[in-house]
């Protein structure tokens, strides 16, 4: 088998494992999208080892699909070693590359890989999608709850804001999340993806003052 067949069969045994997935800021779809950013952060990067990026990114969401609770990046760490060993294609080295990357794009790491694909799953929590996929992720949540909603920067790990939130005060609201998000800019692991996500956060910062006006500042 070639890189091109071995893709192709990685696409599908993942498009399988996602079809039925009802949540839509992680879908295949997703994966296609970071995919994209992904070959652009590693162009700018000057990564050349992109045959293995992209079969990671192809694998990287994978745990979602799993029944464990594990996280679902560690879940799929799991699910994409064992399914790399079935190609027989990939020596031990090389799926622990990838395997290292699925793992990663959660909590991060120092290799170049991890940084490019955590990056890129990073940029779809910014721009028009990312204000999709906020609206659609927290339905049940309402769009926002007063002024501070709106503030940014008040996410501390393990805080404890309201009924809303629990442990999570980013998910108190929609604008919550959105503030959230454009804090991940600062947290990109590479300068790249800080340079291809700039028209992303000025959208998002000014749907944010719209949505604002419309709200807060409505009198």
């Amino acid at each position: 088998m070639d890189k091109r067949t071995i893709l192709n069969a990685v696409e599908a045994y993942v498009k399988k494992r996602m079809a039925f997935t009802k949540d839509s800021a992680h879908d295949f779809r997703h994966v296609q999208r970071v995919r994209i950013w992904a070959l652009r952060i590693a162009k700018k990067e000057r990564f050349t080892d992109l045959f293995l990026l992209e079969v990671a990114v192809l694998l990287h969401d994978i745990g979602r699909t799993a029944k464990t609770r594990e996280n679902h990046y560690r879940a799929g760490e799991r699910l994409a070693k064992r399914y790399l060993r079935t190609l027989n294609f990939f020596n031990d080295d090389e799926i622990g590359r990838i395997c290292r990357a699925v793992y990663g794009h959660g909590p991060g790491g120092t290799e170049q890989i991890v940084k490019i694909l955590r990056d890129a799953d990073r940029m779809d929590l910014l721009g028009a999608i990312g204000i999709a996929r906020c609206f659609t992720h927290l339905y049940d949540r309402p769009y926002y709850i007063d002024a501070d909603s709106f503030a940014g920067g008040k996410w501390k790990k393990n805080d404890k804001v309201d009924k809303y939130a629990g442990d999570r005060p980013w998910a108190r609201s929609s604008v919550d999340n959105l503030n959230f998000c454009l804090d991940h800019y600062e947290r990109f692991d590479t300068r790249s993806a800080k340079s291809l996500a700039k028209d992303k956060i000025k959208f998002l910062n000014k749907f944010i003052r719209q949505f604002k006006k419309e709200t807060i500042d409505l009198t």
